[in-house]
């Protein structure tokens, strides 16, 4: 159902001379100060803020014909659904400092070891060079073609590689693995897969798993 947010609808009219509206600037419509719905709306912004969804795609006030008009920038028709928002709520992942998503139902020491890798901190040969450590050899063991590094290692080693594609397989995801080069390409894909929160979520959780077992 279409919420149309024009001034010339008869419940807009209503509305409108009852609150005295035309007379008050745009930021008096709500206030934390005034009772009731109008509290209420005030604190839609904020809400909006925290999955990153600035108000004025949702509505933006523009000059019409007669006078001014209300339009959303979700559809294309420029009318406001409730569906059009859900699904943009839904769509965008909260945010935050990070980028890593904590999942409390992923063990603590998953999470670490992948919060870790994110930022390159894991003992891998390379790792261990750079800090001084002697190592006869830095190139990976598993497949003996390049250096060890936390990425390669967890991503784009063939066997990691064939791994995180059979899992993308079970998963029915559809991805181009030379897309994922390395930690963050796995995480940030996963941050955004999906417009359902819970399936995202679950598939995140699986992503860490393999990157942990891997």
């Amino acid at each position: 159902m279409h919420i149309q947010l024009f001034f010339n609808n008869l419940w807009a009219a209503v509305i409108t001379s009852v609150h005295n509206l035309r007379s008050k600037p745009d930021e008096c419509y709500s206030a934390k100060s005034l009772p009731g719905v109008w509290n209420d709306i005030d604190g839609i912004e904020k809400d909006l803020r925290k999955k990153n969804i600035h108000v004025k795609t949702v509505l933006v006030k523009r000059p019409a014909n007669n006078g001014f008009t209300w339009k959303c920038g979700l559809t294309p028709y420029g009318s406001f659904t409730v569906n059009a928002l859900r699904l943009k709520w839904d769509y965008r992942p909260p945010l935050t400092n990070t980028k890593f998503q904590w999942i409390k139902e992923i063990p603590l020491k998953v999470s670490c070891f992948i919060w870790r890798a994110n930022l390159g901190r894991i003992p891998t040969t390379m790792e261990l060079v750079k800090r001084g450590v002697n190592i006869d050899t830095s190139i990976c063991q598993m497949c003996d073609e390049k250096e060890e590094s936390v990425d390669h290692v967890l991503v784009e080693c063939s066997y990691a590689k064939m791994v995180m594609e059979g899992i993308m397989r079970w998963c029915k995801v559809n991805i181009n693995m030379e897309d994922l080069r390395a930690v963050s390409d796995v995480l940030n894909f996963a941050n955004r897969w999906g417009t359902c929160t819970n399936k995202r979520k679950i598939f995140l959780a699986i992503c860490y798993s393999t990157l942990w077992r891997t």
